[in-house]
């Protein structure tokens, strides 16, 4: 039977549940965007991001699964609708649900929700281009020690695809557009990066570091950026970074996932 199970925010607080399950039946989990870092990125459990885009769960083999098993999932993220043969489960099934499937002889296998989105976004993670695209933008703030929470749109897609996650808990967004970034970065109380888009639409206040990512064509490299931030996050704020970031690079995503569907209510 094949089987894809797919893990949403309700699932944090018992995560170490769902990694148990895993590693006893030898299955790869999906995380939808408000669980990133359930597992690292690079963790051969780890089988992608999905509920951004159109075409997430269908790339996620969800569609040819005899059986979705879905636990903590929120609509907003995962809509229902899209997880075909779906089963729910709470963390404290997982057990017994681990026992009825038993073990895996070979291991998870990537599907294409993280091969095809790896392969597209990669080559963008080392381009030192100015303005720099969102993928290196997202990546180089994964080298910085804080706590950053995007704003839902261009600036949330890219850090909820292409941040790569270690540790559950590091990154947010939020999974509706009247979210708030900047709120969730100060209810973090410690050193945080709060992500926007341009113009600025709301007042910096605590001890944060917002950077906004758009069109201002100052001439900064990726390591300037990183340089500014760090320096930043160094004294009390808050501060304002703008930082350029060109967004036409979201057609590499379109072209793989489809449309952005995330934060349509």
């Amino acid at each position: 039977m094949r089987v894809v199970v797919v893990a949403g925010p309700g699932a944090r607080p018992d995560v170490d549940a769902v990694r148990r399950f895993a590693a006893r039946t030898n299955l790869g989990v999906v995380n939808t965007w408000g669980l990133k870092g359930l597992f690292p990125w690079d963790s051969p459990f780890h089988l992608g991001t999905a509920g951004l885009q159109a075409r997430d769960f269908e790339l996620a083999g969800v569609q040819d699964a005899e059986r979705v098993v879905g636990v903590g999932l929120d609509e907003d993220e995962s809509p229902r609708a899209q997880l075909g043969a779906l089963t729910e489960v709470s963390a404290a099934d997982l057990d017994a649900l681990a026992a009825e499937l038993g073990r895996n002889d070979e291991p998870p296998t990537r599907p294409p929700l993280y091969t095809a989105l790896a392969a597209a976004v990669g080559p963008l993670y080392a381009a030192d281009d100015t303005p720099m695209n969102p993928a290196r933008a997202a990546r180089d703030l994964a080298s910085v020690d804080a706590f950053v929470a995007a704003d839902p749109g261009p600036a949330g897609l890219w850090v909820a695809r292409t941040y790569p996650t270690t540790k559950l808990g590091s990154v947010f967004v939020p999974a509706r557009r009247d979210g708030s970034a900047l709120e969730a970065a100060l209810a973090h109380g410690g050193p945080a990066v709060v992500v926007t888009t341009a113009p600025l639409r709301f007042t910096p206040r605590g001890d944060v570091v917002v950077e906004v990512w758009g069109d201002d064509r100052a001439a900064m490299t990726p390591d300037e950026r990183l340089a500014r931030l760090q320096h930043a996050l160094s004294r009390p704020g808050p501060h304002v970074l703008p930082v350029p970031v060109d967004f036409s690079w979201t057609r590499v995503l379109v072209d793989v996932a489809g449309p952005v569907r995330a934060w349509t209510e």
